[in-house]
């Protein structure tokens, strides 16, 4: 299984957690949410264990911390719903719900930075055609807002949604928190591992050094020295 292939599944598997998510937050559209959930979830189970497989070599200590994760997991919820109260119910669907919006938020701007950022990254690389790059970032960009404004109105740049949090009277500015870490996050795993996916490692280059002075120049009649 190549690492290419990995990521794509995976990334499926993101975008189904997220309807999930989406799903899950409204009663009407809680069994298309489980659907999309079981979907990402058999993708991803099945993806890390032939992964783990792989890396090694077939033996078991991998597989036997899945199987705890799992254990563990499903242990806790069916615990939980046997053991909550008739009486707590309704807060704790509440609570739920509104864990799973955040949830839905927090997965879709991280996951949605992450691979904006891959095409920025991919776009602009010297083996990628020059002067195309704008229209993959452009376009990259349009995909992205059709997919995260239903979830969350897309951020993906926390100095986007700080503009305008200030200017609106329903609490917005207590939700900035989301719209700065999760893209923050989102961006450092992308650069983090874009080199993995494309097999150019330039972290040991140095790029310490002066600018030319061909680039610090300015037009003729303008003052150098002028606040800018």
């Amino acid at each position: 299984m190549s690492l290419n292939l990995v990521t794509l599944l995976y990334l499926v598997a993101s975008v189904c957690f997220i309807q999930a998510l989406k799903g899950l937050s409204h009663p009407t559209t809680s069994i298309r949410g489980n659907l999309f959930g079981m979907i990402g979830m058999t993708i991803a189970v099945l993806t890390t264990a032939a992964l783990i497989v792989k890396l090694s070599s077939g033996k078991a200590p991998g597989m036997l911390w899945v199987l705890v994760g799992l254990v563990a997991g499903g242990g806790y919820g069916a615990y939980r719903a046997k053991t909550v109260e008739m009486t707590k119910m309704p807060e704790l669907v509440a609570f739920f719900h509104s864990m799973i919006g955040l949830a839905a938020v927090f997965i879709a701007e991280v996951l949605l930075t992450a691979v904006f950022v891959y095409v920025i990254l991919g776009a602009t690389d010297t083996r990628a055609p020059q002067g195309f790059a704008p229209i993959a970032i452009g376009l990259a960009l349009t995909l992205i807002h059709l997919i995260s404004i239903p979830i969350s109105n897309t951020s993906v740049n926390p100095a986007r949604s700080t503009g305008v949090a200030f200017f609106n009277g329903n609490g917005a500015v207590g939700q900035l928190w989301v719209f700065w870490l999760a893209p923050i996050i989102g961006a450092a795993i992308a650069g983090a591992t874009f080199h993995l996916i494309t097999g150019v490692d330039r972290r040991d280059r140095d790029i310490s050094g002066e600018m030319d002075a061909v680039d610090l120049a300015v037009a003729e009649g303008v003052d150098p020295n002028a606040p800018r």
